[in-house]
């Protein structure tokens, strides 16, 4: 790991997915810490239509070597991931994924990156998620054999056919959601 940039964090969590389009839209909210009396100012935001378009080249240029149909990008998921991001702003930059229950409960399958604040925090993400390749193996996943390629396995999985993304930006990091429809990473299966 000593040769990663400054985005050294990432995770994979089990989600399902929707269909298409882009759009860009911001919001900029003011939220109080949870830990202090301050209050943290934060962006968050879906990707722009070249950003978007960046997105769906990284994730593709994995999958066709590997004969897996192309993904398309979804605005959709693109909302549902701006949804968790601004959660995660008003909890002052937590990294986490939705819980599997309740109003945040998660439907799509998900990436989750943090990393140091960058004018590419989408691609910073995408790049991150495919070092894992190299550890990666089309095995019958199961609980012992997931997590060391589990970003990477979501990002080819052929049964997804379309992802959304949101960023949210605070106290100088990124975090980057992506959904995927339907999840990948599902357990007794294989990639491909």
């Amino acid at each position: 790991m000593k040769h990663l940039p400054a985005f050294l964090l990432a995770l994979l969590v089990f989600i399902a997915t929707d269909t298409n389009g882009y759009s860009f839209k911001n919001s900029q909210i003011q939220t109080k810490s949870k830990n202090n009396s301050s209050k943290s100012s934060y962006t968050a935001r879906v990707c722009t239509p070249n950003e978007s378009k960046q997105v769906i080249a990284l994730h593709n240029s994995f999958r066709t070597p590997l004969s897996i149909p192309p993904i398309t990008y979804s605005e959709n998921l693109a909302q549902f991931a701006l949804e968790w991001c601004k959660e995660l702003g008003r909890k002052n930059g937590a990294f986490e994924h939705r819980p599997r229950t309740g109003p945040f409960g998660h439907k799509y399958g998900e990436n989750i990156y943090k990393g140091t604040k960058t004018n590419q925090p989408f691609t910073d993400a995408v790049n991150l998620w495919s070092t894992e390749k190299s550890k990666f193996r089309n095995d019958i996943l199961n609980r012992s054999n997931w997590s060391k390629a589990g970003h990477y396995s979501q990002m080819i999985w052929r049964k997804s056919v379309s992802v959304g993304c949101a960023v949210v930006e605070i106290n100088g990091m990124s975090i980057v959601v992506c959904n995927y429809d339907p999840a990948g990473n599902m357990m007794g299966e294989r990639t491909y």
